[in-house]
């Protein structure tokens, strides 16, 4: 999953939670967060450890340049449960049935 636009910590929180409520990651309690580089401080100050409060599940989290975490996800060498771009333009490498159909 990735966002075309830039969320508030309390979207992303609302969102990883209902993502956690599938049965993809159940038998570990993890959720894989694949995020743009300038997101750390957010996702691993505020947006990881609400989460964790929230749901009880951990934050697994990976960051990165947007553009190469995305070419890995398109590439098979990385996945994660929720992609988060800093560029609502790298989404567009990721959209679409010839390009692996990331985005939801």
């Amino acid at each position: 999953m990735t966002f075309s636009r830039k969320p508030s910590r309390a979207n992303l929180v609302v969102i990883f939670m209902m993502i956690a409520s599938g049965s993809a990651w159940a038998a570990d309690n993890n959720v894989n967060v694949l995020y743009a580089g300038s997101l750390v401080n957010l996702m691993e100050r505020n947006v990881g450890p609400a989460f964790e409060g929230e749901n009880g599940d951990h934050f697994q989290g990976f960051a990165g340049g947007s553009n190469k975490v995305a070419n890995e996800i398109k590439g098979k060498l990385r996945r994660g449960d929720v992609f988060v771009s800093a560029n609502p333009k790298v989404d567009d490498q990721l959209m679409g049935q010839e390009n692996g159909d990331w985005v939801r």
